[in-house]
């Protein structure tokens, strides 16, 4: 059985093949490539602004909001994020303590990211 296992994942990675498992006859999940997964998760977001290009902190927010964790959604810093709401109006509604203690999250989960980054690079 493992073996069979990595004979369709070797297929998969270095043949090329999109495996499709059945169960009962109806299809249940498939094997793909790496490259076809990041293909598939680019059309995804194709109908989607990337973050660069959201005008509204509202909107920026909200968006980031639904990106899925993990190191796939990891964007390293463009410009100043200072420079982006001194451009914004105010707002009335909004809450500096949440949106601190948002942001403390957000970058607690960057410096995460970073850190294995680095641990794998010391393991490479």
């Amino acid at each position: 059985m493992k073996r069979d296992v990595s004979d369709l994942v070797n297929r998969v990675a270095y043949g090329g093949e999109r495996i499709i498992l059945t169960s009962r006859g109806k299809p249940k999940a498939a094997l793909v490539s790496i490259d076809d997964l990041e293909r598939l998760r680019r059309t995804e977001d194709a109908d989607r602004p990337p973050l660069s290009q959201i005008d509204s902190l509202v909107d920026l927010v909200a968006a980031i909001r639904r990106l899925p964790p993990g190191r796939d959604t990891y964007e390293p810093p463009r410009a100043s994020l200072a420079a982006a709401l001194l451009g914004q109006p105010a707002d009335p509604s909004f809450d500096l303590e949440t949106w601190q203690a948002e942001w403390a999250r957000v970058e607690a989960e960057m410096r995460r990211i970073e850190a294995e980054d680095a641990a794998g690079e010391q393991t490479a």
